[in-house]
């Protein structure tokens, strides 16, 4: 006998409810309560604010690049037409949504560019070109610190949050109109639209991620850095709506609807970017490896020497070799149990990436600034200790509460997508 196509959601329910509200207050007192005390407690570091500031900048990259990578998520499932995805695709637009709350998130990190008296300090705190006497002696004039200025630094920063939240905005809105409306025609515009906003989140990302991230070696370049971000962005983003939708369903929401059909494909596009990521992080190792031009290989350097060989030796390990292995076979992508420890772990490799990528360049920074005869602020060590912990946790809970104040009460599912019976039915052979 054949099953009873499903043509309708058949969850009892499908929205947060009351936990939502429970957790937007727990989520933003909390994480206020948590980041203040890593701004507390980073004074009695040797580096004081320059420390937190670091610290919060790694957090900062993480949850952006997750929320960007659920923005392209939606992109892409309306230029494809997909259908399997619909039941799982507000999650991702409403992990989008929280771009315009991450913009508030930014405005620490703009300010020690544009504003550092802010923070007591005359100039330099976490980028090295915004230190006059770097831009002066060691950057190109009419190139790199025309580019690297704190004007241009926060007018882009502007554009990138605008295009980003008008998109958001865009697909998440629409997505609830059709809810209450069911007009399909509102499925066509938003595939319209879909070519065009990828091409403009793509022409952003890539000046986010020169700006916000690469910048903080500005003598150093690689034209493959955007894609790295982007890689690691979306491997975020999947591990990310996996583990919400495993906690929805463990309090009895989304439990009939959301398959583990559903989570096979989830796994398998994680598994992908798992491969994607490591491809393009050693491309851009063997690549600078193998031509051995010093201004190419002053990134590596710091990051291979010293502690910070065996951290990169943690990335290797736990961001390539061992998900590779334990994300392929077919029966652990589909086991729930499994997976809570796979994308937890996941998403530990991935804010792990970041701390690699901007903690040692605090290092590089100080001993840059010695070189010109710049006094630095005392000796920077590798730790991770209270200030990291504090700073990522409440981070983490803000985020938490970012998502239920976007969800609310409404629908967790499109329920009138025209797609949605696809979805409903979609089975993985």
């Amino acid at each position: 006998m054949h099953a009873v196509k499903k043509t309708k959601v058949t969850s009892p329910n499908v929205s947060l409810g009351d936990t939502g509200g429970s957790l937007i207050l727990l989520g933003g007192v909390g994480g206020l309560v948590l980041i203040a005390a890593s701004f507390a407690l980073s004074f009695f570091m040797a580096n004081g604010i320059t420390s937190f500031l670091h610290v919060y900048l790694v957090n900062f990259l993480f949850f952006i690049s997750i929320s960007l990578g659920a923005l392209f998520i939606v992109l892409v499932q309306h230029l494809t037409k997909a259908g399997w995805s619909v039941a799982v695709r507000r999650i991702a637009e409403i992990m989008a949504g929280t771009i315009p709350y991450l913009a508030l998130l930014f405005v620490p990190i703009l300010l020690s560019v544009i504003a550092p008296s802010v923070y007591g300090a005359p100039e330099y705190l976490l980028y090295l070109w915004a230190n006059t006497t770097y831009a002066t002696e060691v950057l190109s004039p009419d190139k790199v610190a025309y580019y690297l200025n704190p004007t241009h630094f926060a007018v882009r920063a502007v554009v990138y949050f605008t295009v980003w939240i008008v998109l958001a905005r865009y697909y998440l809105n629409r997505s609830r109109i059709q809810d209450e409306n069911g007009d399909h025609n509102l499925t066509s515009r938003m595939q319209f639209w879909s070519a065009p906003s990828v091409l403009l989140f793509a022409i952003t990302v890539i000046f986010a991620s020169f700006d916000w991230s690469m910048s903080l070696a500005p003598i150093w370049f690689s034209t493959i850095w955007p894609v790295y971000f982007f890689a690691g962005g979306m491997l975020g983003a999947f591990c990310t709506i996996i583990l919400i939708l495993l906690m929805l369903q463990k309090r009895g929401i989304l439990t009939e609807d959301v398959t583990e059909d559903h989570y096979h494909d989830l796994s398998k596009f994680t598994f992908g970017f798992i491969f994607f990521w490591s491809y393009i992080a050693f491309s851009q190792f063997l690549l600078i490896w193998y031509a051995n031009i010093p201004e190419e290989t002053i990134w590596y350097r710091p990051r291979l020497d010293g502690g910070w060989r065996w951290a990169s030796l943690v990335l290797l390990c736990g961001h390539t070799l061992i998900p590779f292995l334990l994300m392929m076979p077919r029966t652990l992508r589909r086991n729930k149990n499994y997976l809570w420890y796979a994308v937890i772990a996941l998403l530990a490799m991935h804010w792990y990436d970041h701390f690699w990528i901007v903690m040692p360049q605090m290092f590089v920074s100080f001993q840059d600034l010695g070189a010109l005869g710049v006094e630095g602020m005392g000796t920077p060590k590798h730790i991770f200790g209270p200030v990291e912990a504090c700073c990522f946790l409440g981070m983490a809970m803000l985020y938490a509460a970012f998502f239920c104040w976007e969800a609310g009460d409404r629908p967790l599912i499109p329920l009138r997508d025209p797609r949605l019976v696809d979805s409903l039915n979609h089975k993985v052979h």
